[in-house]
């Protein structure tokens, strides 16, 4: 009986987490899906959204939550800024330019962020205290942050689906020309577009705010989890984000308890390569023959 607890709360350990990845892998695969764009500043996204949520709290005492919330306008402001000011002034049918672009964003962001704030590790006190639910026990920050990461993906689909710019956003994935011939705006689509990224990637900052420490460079790890997942799920495939991420989460926590943490780095990995081998354009992806 003890070991069926002990994969029950892994389980749900497991869920808690991916619900967390799957944020991040969302702001990823939307900005994938609509521009054909791998953003690899996303993970430098989170990790300003995670020092807003630090700086609200610690300085201006305010509730981590509410500081999440304040990080979304912002976020979405500087993504739709990067996205209109420089994203927009190259080739953004050139793969290799806007992976460079993106690159060279991603170092930026860092280097100021190690310039202008102190690189010793930060973390957010809040509902630390454990609570025991039946077979498992866990910190009350963990239920909280996956309460925070399913809200804003339930939202976040609910603009898509019922929004006008959420059917422009679609419509202009499935096919840009035709969206423009509709009259869309599709150049104010990828700056929305982009602007949502930045900010779904500003609320999974502040949940990893929440559980885990804010570096500067705590980007990049988040960057590569993410991109896994978006693989995995299917590029440019929501749901697949989505999906993949929970998978993630409980295959990482359980690796994480049989070996350790490295290990169950690499058994995610070997996983996606297995997928790979079986369905190349991942979970929920579609094939190049559009089956």
């Amino acid at each position: 009986m003890a070991i069926l607890d002990i994969l029950a709360e892994l389980v749900v350990i497991g869920v808690f987490l991916g619900a967390f990845y799957g944020l991040i892998a969302l702001g990823l695969s939307l900005v994938f899906g609509v521009q054909n764009v791998i953003n690899l500043a996303h993970g430098e996204f989170l990790m300003i959204g995670a020092y807003i949520t630090f700086f609200g709290w610690s300085i201006f005492d305010l509730n981590p939550l509410l500081s999440i919330v304040i990080s979304v306008p912002i976020m979405f402001v500087v993504g739709a800024a990067i996205q209109g000011g420089l994203l927009e002034r190259i080739d953004l049918d050139n793969e290799l330019t806007t992976l460079i672009f993106t690159f060279g964003l991603a170092l930026a962001i860092r280097g100021l962020a190690q310039y202008a704030i102190n690189v010793d590790y930060q973390s957010i006190s809040f509902l630390t205290e454990s609570v025991d639910v039946g077979f498992t026990a866990f910190s009350l920050n963990r239920p909280f942050a996956f309460g925070i990461a399913v809200i804003s993906t339930l939202l976040f689909f609910a603009f898509l689906k019922y929004t006008d710019w959420g059917k422009a956003i679609r419509a202009t994935s499935q096919n840009p020309e035709i969206a423009r011939a509709c009259g869309i705006r599709t150049k104010r689509v990828r700056m929305v577009t982009f602007g949502l990224g930045a900010a779904l990637a500003g609320i999974a900052g502040g949940i990893a705010g929440i559980l885990y420490t804010i570096f500067p460079a705590m980007g990049l790890d988040y960057l590569l989890k993410a991109f896994v997942i978006v693989v995995l799920g299917g590029l440019g495939s929501l749901v697949g984000a989505v999906v993949a991420g929970v998978g993630f989460g409980v295959i990482e926590t359980f690796g994480t308890w049989y070996t350790s943490s490295t290990m169950a780095s690499i058994i995610a990995f070997v996983v996606l390569i297995l997928v790979l081998l079986v369905r190349p354009q991942g979970l929920f992806g579609r094939s190049d023959s559009g089956e």
